[in-house]
This record gives structure tokens, sequence and C-alpha cells, in this order.
């Protein structure tokens, strides 16, 4: 597992509201590269998150997986923090050749565990742009 190669923390409440399905979403989102196990019941592999809330993470992958798929994650957060989650498949997006447009999934934390979600939440809150980490 790896840890953090760039995040960014959304400018403003503002931002999320530009963004498609902000209607619906509870929890705003963190720009995160993180490395991340994904598990389902036939497949397994390493993939990339690109953006990360409390509830459910951006798996950037050429693996496609139906939505309502039951999937098991491991997540390694920087200085050591180790997440691990079920999580359903909201969305699966395929490869479009669009560089702008990654493909991956959109996949909901289920039953996420008090230490979990707050080992996720204090993340989200103490992310910094890498060029201030010391």
């Amino acid at each position: 597992m790896g840890a953090a190669l760039k995040v960014n923390q959304r400018e403003s409440e503002d931002d999320i509201e530009l963004e498609p399905r902000a209607s619906r979403r509870k929890h705003p989102r963190a720009i995160a590269y993180l490395c991340i196990d994904v598990c389902s019941e036939h497949q397994f592999w390493t993939g990339l998150t690109m953006n990360i809330s409390e509830g459910g993470v951006f798996v950037a992958t050429h693996e496609t997986l139906e939505p309502g798929t039951p999937v098991a994650l491991h997540l390694e957060l920087p200085k050591n923090k180790r997440v691990m989650a079920l999580g359903e498949v909201r969305w699966s997006r395929p490869y479009t050749g669009d560089n702008e447009v990654p493909p991956g999934l959109g996949i909901k934390f289920v039953g996420l565990d008090v230490e979990s979600l707050q080992t996720i939440r204090q993340f989200i809150l103490t992310i910094r742009d890498p060029r201030h980490f010391e």
C-alpha cells in the first residue's frame, strides 16, 4: 500500500455545488490520490483514489463492476492510518479516451465503524498541499 501522492481540499462549498450529483452529496469531498485495495466476489486489484469523503470514495480504475456490487476496501492513509471497510458500487464509468474524465467506480461506504469514520474525517480535515508537508 502507498501513501498520498497529492492532496487538495476543496476551496469552498461553492466548488462542490458545481459538480454533478452535488445536490445528493451529504459530505464534502477532498481530492486525495491514495492506493486502495478493492475486493469483490471474483476480483481483487489495487487502484488509486481520486477523491474521498465520509460517505465514500472514487477509485480510478479500468475495472468495471455493476452498481450494487458489494466490495471490501483496504485504504492506507498517511502516517500508517489504515481503514478497512465494506462498500457498495454506486456507479461505474468506463474508459472513454477523454483524459479529463477518468474511468472508475463510485463506491459508497457501508456500515463504516466509528474508528474508521473518525480516521477518514481527520484525514479530510488535515489535508494540505504536499508542498507544505515537512
